[in-house]
């Protein structure tokens, strides 16, 4: 029985190892920038998402999210800009190639299951267009009418004459 003790001592641990888990942890910190033509724009709120939770952040900043299997997407808002997102594909890591050679099956199917097998990239650029000029119709008819309303209001009496 003895035997049988030691084996399952050592076997244990290389049976349910999750290298990447162990190794890299689920999650990572990414660096979110945004861009308008050429040029950084800084201030943009960013909410970033995936099916393990949501992050925010300014940028140009830096958070720290979950790792997942699914894509993480970016959505950002700035004054005078409108908003854009973008979505960034998960990428199996080369840590996984450890995992299947030392930690076995139940390793890998932990690290597939919490995310730790997978990244994305490190930064994320999130390209934002100027938002065209807002056009109020409603508002602009209603200042024409007031002011003919007071520019009338303002003027001589006009007497009638009858024509006979």
């Amino acid at each position: 029985m003895r035997i049988n003790l030691r084996f399952l001592v050592v076997a244990l641990p290389l049976l349910t190892a999750n290298c990447a888990s162990i190794v890299a942890g689920t999650s990572e910190s990414l660096s979110v920038k945004t861009v308008s033509g050429a040029s950084d724009l800084s201030g943009a709120s960013c909410t970033l998402g995936n099916d393990k939770g949501s992050w925010t952040v300014v940028t140009p900043g830096t958070v720290k999210i979950h790792q997942s299997s699914g894509s993480l997407n970016v959505t950002c808002a700035a004054n005078g800009y409108e908003d854009n997102t973008v979505s960034e594909s998960a990428v199996l890591k080369n840590v996984v190639m450890g995992n299947i050679l030392v930690g076995g099956l139940v390793g890998t199917a932990i690290d597939l299951n919490d995310g730790a097998a997978y990244s994305y990239p490190v930064v994320i650029l999130v390209p934002l267009q100027v938002a065209p000029p807002s056009t109020n119709t409603a508002s602009a008819g209603t200042a024409t009418a007031t002011a003919a309303t007071a520019s009338a209001a303002n003027a001589p009496p006009v007497s009638m004459v009858p024509l006979n």
